[in-house]
């Protein structure tokens, strides 16, 4: 038995190492790239992308894992024979991917993904036309090489590791085959990345806000696997109009708005620190001043005081986080059948706030008391420009004790710690900072008695208390008189449950703080999508790279929000009407065009993606490797 499980064990780890070694292979061949970086930086390049080899490795393992079972009862000397040819095809698998993504990085400048199989099998001379053909060669040579290598490692690893003929009685014959079946279970863990709720992600590898070092933790096996199993080809899907130009034509009552400029003053100093809250699962119907029920009343409070100003007819773009996320930070409606942060092109690719404010001298913060890894949204958060970010991970285990992670209460108030020090106002930094609530997800479980029958309500009720209390610690300080605070939905409301498709939607936009002008209601039609230009508007920056955000301050603008579900999109406009377009699997290749608005947004949402999904490819700028 213990024969047959340590040569299960020293495979693994033969296929671990190897995955870690070829990364640092990767990082000595670009070494105009890495050398500037010292060993500490290389070593935690390797370090946060061991969870990926292990998950490769967990997967490149089943087989042989399988092969020892059944060698538990008929023996072992046919089933080597399978299990050498079955690891110099996996090593050549392996090869393939690794010496495809040393020479694609300099020109693509992103890890190897779907992308490159998408344009081999669309069009292979395209997809290598940007190669010499002794580069080609190189790399066919460089990969004949590497697959022996690998593979003799491998059937080494075997020869070192010799299985025994199966015991004689039947008895130990099952004992053996059934420790060693528990061991190929056992590579589910691996495989998922844990047992937490996030599973693993190309966003696990990312620890910097240097996008080549995370670029170098990443595993190009996995990057490939993941994006084969998260490819959606956006220029293929709901095609209603035959062009996209016929598109822009049907939905320019939409997009045709007033520019993005507002005539009046809305804050009293020039760069204000910034405060954005992302309520988990928030909507009207907390908030008895928009027709709700008096819930959310600390908020509440907020946004019924003469000091803060409210967007009344605002509306959440999508039904998950994630997607929510994307559509406040970087002004994207959510698509309907997938989450944007879930390709790593796109990710790369997309604007995002935090960036433009880095660049206008801010310093970016992100707070969240969950798994920052959840949905590839590490990666995202990296890429966008985001230079400090605080998950679970920061606190203390005996502080996640929440299904998510930590709750409000405990996570707002490392932010208030973390808040600048009052007499160093002057001179330094203006903060921006992302603030993402969790403990009104379900499963609703909060540290507080219970002060509502139903139990997402008392949940909402703890999770406003919480953000309450940071609101009225802020508003004693003298930081106030230099704070925007923006506080919105990350997605339509949870609760209650029995709400049309735009009441679900209807969601409040607040904004308070000292350095606040404008005050009152705002009317004005809009999303999530808006905040990216209306902020950047208010700070007089420019919001082009936003091309779906519109600045609600600008004079004239009567606004419109687009939002969807999985079977479900619908475009609000000013006049109070409503255009929906109920979706199906045949949407993706819709038979005749709906009439509606809805229809040729969606459309040009898709293009939009398309165009992200392939902008690193067209913009690429390093040399190759020459392998």
């Amino acid at each position: 038995m213990k024969k047959y499980l340590w040569r299960l064990v020293c495979e693994y780890l033969a296929v671990v190492a190897i995955m870690t070694l070829l990364k640092g292979a990767f990082m000595i061949c670009y070494h105009d790239i890495y050398s500037p970086f010292g060993a500490k930086q290389w070593f935690e390049a390797l370090a946060h992308g061991l969870a990926m080899d292990f998950s490769v490795g967990g997967y490149l393992m089943i087989v042989p894992s399988l092969l020892t079972v059944v060698s538990c009862f008929i023996g072992a000397k046919a089933l080597n024979t399978i299990a050498k040819g079955y690891w110099i095809a996996a090593m050549a698998l392996v090869s393939l991917v690794v010496i495809s993504d040393m020479t694609l990085y300099g020109f693509w400048h992103f890890k190897l993904d779907a992308t490159a199989v998408f344009y081999l099998t669309s069009s292979p001379k395209l997809a290598m036309a940007s190669a010499e053909w002794w580069m080609i060669l190189a790399g066919a040579v460089a990969w004949g090489a590497l697959t022996a290598l690998l593979s003799w490692v491998m059937i080494k690893v075997m020869k070192l590791t010799p299985l025994p003929s199966p015991a004689p009685r039947t008895s130990q014959r099952l004992a053996s085959g059934g420790v060693t079946l528990l061991f190929c279970a056992l590579l589910f863990i691996p495989i998922r990345g844990g047992v937490t709720v996030s599973t693993m992600n190309p966003g696990n590898a990312y620890f910097s806000p240097v996008e080549e070092l995370n670029h170098a933790a990443v595993n190009p096996v996995f990057s490939v696997m993941y994006s084969l199993g998260h490819q959606h080809d956006f220029a293929s899907q709901f095609r209603y109009y035959d062009s996209s130009e016929e598109a822009l034509a049907a939905a320019s009552p939409l997009l045709a708005l007033p520019a993005d400029t507002a005539s009046i003053s809305a804050l009293n100093i020039d760069r204000p620190d910034i405060y954005v809250f992302l309520l988990e699962s928030f909507s009207n119907h907390l908030f008895k001043s928009l027709g709700g029920q008096p819930i959310a009343t600390k908020l509440d409070s907020v946004a019924r005081d003469s000091s803060s100003l409210i967007f009344t007819r605002f509306y959440a773009n999508s039904f998950l986080t994630d997607s929510g996320i994307l559509s406040v930070l970087s002004g994207v409606p959510a698509p309907p059948t997938t989450s944007l942060m879930k390709h790593q092109a796109i990710v790369e690719a997309l604007p995002n706030i935090a960036a433009e404010l880095a660049a206008a001298g801010y310093q970016t913060r992100y707070y969240y008391g969950g798994d920052i890894n959840f949905t590839n949204q590490l990666a995202y958060l990296r890429s966008g420009g985001f230079q400090h970010i605080v998950s679970d991970k920061d606190f203390l285990a005996s502080q996640r004790l929440s299904k998510w992670g930590v709750h409000d209460g405990p996570m707002l108030h490392r932010v208030a710690e973390e808040l600048p020090d009052p007499s160093l106002s002057s001179g330094r930094k203006p903060v921006f900072a992302v603030i993402q609530t969790s403990s009104s997800h379900e499963p609703f479980e909060v540290p507080m008695e219970q002060r509502h029958p139903e139990a997402p309500a008392n949940a909402f009720i703890y999770a406003d208390s919480c953000v309450g209390e940071w609101l009225n610690r802020l508003s004693r300080s003298p930081l106030n008189e230099r704070s925007l605070v923006i506080l919105v939905p990350d997605h339509y409301g949870a609760w209650p449950e029995n709400l049309t498709f735009e009441e679900r939607h209807q969601v409040p936009l607040i904004m308070t703080g000292g350095a606040l002008a404008l005050h009152g209601q705002n009317s004005t039609v809009g999303s999530q999508k808006d905040i990216a230009a209306t902020l950047l508007a208010m700070l007089g920056l420019d919001s082009k790279a936003f091309p779906f955000s519109r600045n609600l301050l600008a004079p004239a603008n009567n606004g419109y929000a687009f939002f969807s579900e999985p079977d479900l999109a619908g475009v609000a406009s000013a006049d109070n009407s409503l255009s929906t377009l109920q979706l199906t699997s045949t949407d993706l290749v819709p038979p005749a065009r709906p009439d509606s608005v809805a229809a040729a947004f969606l459309q040009l949402l898709y293009d939009y993606a398309d165009s992200l999904s392939h902008s690193k490819v067209n913009h690429a700028t390093r040399t190759s490797c020459k392998p």
